[in-house]
């Protein structure tokens, strides 16, 4: 560039153009949906829910929640028992109709009904 205000320039123009470019985006998922692919793999060091026991274990399983507005839906994995080290390898589609969805992913063990999980993370 031949100064510094002229790639000041080139950039701004730049960011309009993604700017722009999210927008077409955004109104398209507004319109048709998209559908997103998550796939759970696995979780690592989770905390023994049943501790007393010669080897201490959980019995998690994951369970993805898609919050629309007022509505949640929910999908789960399957139960991996007596592991602290969980492999699921599944796979879910969920369809999105907003960019304002939000999708979140709690761990939770099958037998204890707490207050706290797991694990939890909120993907978006």
């Amino acid at each position: 560039f031949a100064s510094a205000e002229a790639m000041e320039r080139w950039r701004e123009v730049e960011k309009e153009k993604l700017r722009l470019y999210m927008r077409r985006l955004v109104r398209k998922a507004d319109v048709d949906g998209i559908m997103l692919r998550i796939t759970i793999h696995e979780a690592k060091s989770l905390i023994a829910m049943q501790p007393l026991l010669k080897k201490a274990y959980s019995n998690p399983y994951a369970v993805l929640s898609h919050h629309v507005g007022e509505d949640i839906r929910k999908w789960h994995t399957k139960v991996v028992p007596h592991s602290l080290y969980p492999v699921w390898n599944q796979t879910f589609d969920i369809p999105l109709t907003s960019v304002h969805d939000s999708v979140h992913l709690v761990i939770k063990d099958k037998y204890k009904k707490m207050r706290r999980p797991l694990g939890r993370v909120e993907i978006f």
